[in-house]
C-alpha cells in the first residue's frame, strides 16, 4: 500500500465586496406609479380616462344624457352630441366644461373642445 502525502489546503480568495448601485433603498410602489402618470403617454391617458368617469358631475345629468366625450386628441377634446340643439347648448357651456375638467386634473388638460353630431342616440347610462 502506497501512502500518499496529504496536500496543503488552499486558501481562498477574499470575497470582494461590491459597491450598491441605485438608492439605498427600494422605491415605494406609489411613487413608481405617480412618475409613470407624470412623465408617460400612458399616466396621461390614465388623466384623460377621468373625463369619462366624471363626465355627470362636468356637464351635469341632462346635458350628460344628450353627449359625451369621443375622444382627446392634442389637448382637444372632441364631444358627440345627440342632436344640433344640444350641439349649440353643449357650445354656450364651452368653456365652463374646460374650466372643469382642467381643474378636475389640477392642470390644462384639455385646451380646446370640438362638437360632433353623433347618430340621433340619447346616451343615458
Amino acid at each position: 500500500m502506497i501512502r500518499r502525502k496529504p496536500s496543503p489546503k488552499r486558501k481562498r480568495a477574499p470575497v470582494k465586496k461590491t459597491a450598491r448601485r441605485g438608492p439605498a433603498k427600494p422605491a415605494a410602489v406609489g411613487d413608481i406609479l405617480q412618475n409613470m402618470i407624470d412623465n408617460t403617454l400612458l399616466g396621461r391617458q390614465l388623466e384623460q380616462a377621468r373625463i369619462w368617469e366624471n363626465w355627470g358631475a362636468i356637464v351635469g345629468p341632462q346635458m350628460a344624457a344628450h353627449g359625451r366625450p369621443h375622444s382627446v386628441k392634442d389637448k382637444t377634446l372632441r364631444i358627440e352630441v345627440d342632436s344640433m340643439v344640444w350641439m349649440h347648448r353643449y357650445a354656450y357651456k364651452k368653456f365652463a366644461i374646460l374650466r372643469k375638467i382642467n381643474q378636475m386634473a389640477q392642470a390644462e388638460l384639455v385646451s380646446e373642445v370640438f362638437f360632433m353630431l353623433g347618430d340621433g342616440e340619447t346616451f343615458e347610462e
